[in-house]
This record gives C-alpha cells, sequence and structure tokens, in this order.
C-alpha cells in the first residue's frame, strides 16, 4: 500500500492528512483532520485502521525514508504510543531511496519530486491530464 502524508511543515507538529492509496485494488482512503488543535491529527485513525486491517502489508512512501516514516514514528511515539510496536515492526520501503540512494535507477526529472518523475517518464494521472 503507498502512502502520503500532509504536515503542517517541514517540522511537523501536526500531520493532517494521511492518504493511503491501496495497490492491490486500486482503493484510495484518506485519513483527515482539520481541527489543528487535535495533536493526534490523523495518525491515530491511521494506525487503528492499519493495526486492524494492513499491518501485514509494505507501507511504501516516496521519500518515505526523508519525511514520511520518521515524522510517523515521532508522532505515534508522542501522540498514540500504543501502536508504537506496529509501527515499528511494519515493513517499510521507499521507492526514491531504491532509486536514487541504492543507485538502481537514474531518475529522469528535473528534480526527484515524484511529479517530475512522472511527468518526464510520461505517465497519466487517473484523470487522463499528464
Amino acid at each position: 500500500m503507498f502512502i502520503d502524508i500532509e504536515t503542517d511543515g517541514l517540522n511537523p507538529t501536526s500531520v493532517w492528512l494521511i492518504g493511503v492509496k491501496d495497490g492491490v485494488d486500486g482503493n484510495y482512503m484518506s485519513f483527515i483532520e482539520t481541527d489543528p488543535d487535535v495533536k493526534s491529527g490523523a495518525v491515530e485513525p491511521f494506525m487503528a485502521w492499519f493495526k486492524a486491517n494492513a499491518s501485514d502489508r509494505t507501507v511504501m512512501a516516496w521519500n518515505g525514508w526523508g519525511f514520511d516514516f520518521p515524522v510517523l514514528r515521532k508522532h505515534i511515539q508522542k501522540h498514540c504510543s500504543q501502536y508504537s510496536s506496529t509501527w515499528k515492526r511494519a515493513s517499510k520501503r521507499d521507492p526514491l531511496r531504491w532509486a536514487r540512494d541504492l543507485d538502481n535507477a537514474i531518475l529522469p526529472g528535473r528534480t526527484n519530486k515524484l511529479e517530475h518523475v512522472a511527468e518526464a517518464l510520461g505517465w497519466e494521472g487517473h484523470d487522463g491530464e499528464r
């Protein structure tokens, strides 16, 4: 399954959205928190769902090791520590790390941002736009 998180900045105090795309059936779901005062944000409902439904699956995130995974770990430990061991045991993969840092691919984008790489590869999104 693929995830992407949205936060309140590069040193986040809040994770307000976690988007999850199922790589098998293509379903998308989001865990969202619109109240900035709710510090557990989207993390606690995501982890409750993950533990109950997907803890045996691999979690993938573009730049996951550079951002998503450590941010989630920090927020799980701080706001819903009952899920710390579940997250620690989760299988995690980062396609950007695999391609760039482990020298498995030369990325064709202007940058390593997923949107730029997809555009350079000619990938058309789900709505038919490039």
